[in-house]
């Protein structure tokens, strides 16, 4: 029973990275500018890293092997913060910047995306009680905040911080 548990949420986390993989690779193609193609690609790349480590899972729950160790995930201690990444919400992080672009409307559609999936994993390490599962989703949590605040950063720099007006 826990172990149908934890494959449905493995293959609801494996689900969000392919659809991050789908979104950045196709970003990379809409954007103009050649650093923000960089930054669509190494989040492309590290989504494909984060499908790897739940395939991974997967493949070893289902084959009853039990919770699998990562490299990644040794020595890491609780995700702290909190269930959101969004300070107000998504509708305000939108209304930020009066002017839309391509790219900051992928950035957005982005800054969506990591936000689920961290919410996703943020819940999912503060439920478990298996060790190696804890692991897991802190690393994969920890991952997708630093993508978040890698696009929040872009963000910033094409239209100014929220709240700024031009």
């Amino acid at each position: 029973m826990a172990t149908d548990l934890a494959l449905e949420a493995l293959r609801q986390a494996l689900s969000l990275e392919k659809e991050g993989i789908l979104f950045y690779k196709e970003a990379v193609e809409k954007v103009k500018d050649a650093a923000g193609q960089k930054i669509f690609l190494s989040l492309a790349e590290d989504e494909r890293d984060h499908q790897r480590i739940l395939s991974a899972q997967i493949r070893s729950l289902e084959s009853g092997k039990g919770w699998s160790r990562f490299p990644e995930t040794e020595g890491l201690e609780p995700i702290k913060g909190a269930p959101s990444l969004f300070p107000k919400g998504k509708v305000d992080v939108q209304k930020a910047v009066a002017t839309v672009s391509t790219e900051l409307d992928a950035i957005r559609f982005g800054l969506d995306i990591e936000n689920r999936s961290y919410e996703f994993y943020f819940k999912a390490s503060r439920e478990t009680k298996v060790a190696e599962a804890m692991a897991m989703y802190s690393f994969l949590a920890g991952m997708e905040r630093d993508h978040f605040n890698t696009l929040m950063m872009r963000y910033e720099g094409l239209g100014g911080p929220a709240g700024w007006r031009y």
